[in-house]
This record gives C-alpha cells, sequence and structure tokens, in this order.
C-alpha cells in the first residue's frame, strides 16, 4: 500500500507515511474541509509512454495492412461471383422441363370456331401430274 499524499510504500492500516503525518500535524484542518488528494506518479514512467514507431515499422505495418485488405477483397469478390452464378444458373437447374406435346393446349374456343365458320378456307394441296 501507497500512501496518499506522496506515494511512499506503507503498511496496509496506514494511509499516509510518518513523514506525511508529521507535516499534516504542522498544519491542521478543520474536518468538514475537502481534502483534494493528488494522484501519486507512475511508478515506472518510462514503461508507459510509448516511443513514436520508426519509419521501417510503419512501412512494414502499412503492407501488412494492404496485404490483408487485398486478401479480403479477393475473396468478398469470390463470394459475389458464386452468388451470381449461383442466382443465376440455380433457377434453371430445378425449373420443370414442358413434356413434348403438352406444351399448349388443344382445345378449341367459341371465337376460334365462329371465325373459321364465317371466312371460308381453301385448302390447296399439290397436284400430281401422271
Amino acid at each position: 500500500m501507497h500512501c496518499l499524499k506522496c506515494g511512499t510504500e506503507i503498511q496496509p492500516p496506514n494511509v499516509f507515511c510518518q513523514n506525511c503525518l508529521a507535516e499534516m500535524k504542522q498544519y491542521p484542518v478543520a474536518r468538514d474541509t475537502p481534502v483534494v488528494i493528488q494522484p501519486r506518479p507512475a511508478e515506472n514512467p518510462e514503461r508507459r509512454t510509448r516511443r513514436p514507431p520508426k519509419p521501417e515499422e510503419l512501412l512494414v505495418q502499412a503492407r501488412r495492412r494492404q496485404r490483408w485488405l487485398a486478401r479480403l477483397c479477393i475473396i468478398l469478390t469470390v463470394v459475389c461471383v458464386l452468388l451470381a452464378c449461383a442466382l443465376v444458373f440455380f433457377p434453371q437447374l430445378y425449373r420443370p422441363e414442358p413434356t413434348i406435346g403438352r406444351n399448349y393446349s388443344t382445345e378449341t374456343t367459341a371465337s376460334t370456331e365462329t371465325s373459321a365458320e364465317t371466312s371460308p378456307q381453301t385448302v390447296t394441296t399439290p397436284s400430281s401430274t401422271g
């Protein structure tokens, strides 16, 4: 555990070290006065600061990111092409083909019969000369 005022290491039940307690006894403060405690400094400030990356490291990171993005684009393109092919060809694979001779109706309707009666049809047959 550390002293709340100076940050030196102390035993767990204590809150302040002996030096800080002696200094606080010289300048007493009323109980209802708000106390602002400064944050203690980091134990190892060198460890917390980040050094700026070297240009070579930045270049390696940029190339790595570029390769990753290129692979991602290729994979997404292949997936899109496969999906487009599946959408185009899949319905045609399972569409039932019409049976020969059953792809149209042979029934005549009333309108076609009346039109055949009113307009005479001439049937020409090839004549054979012998």
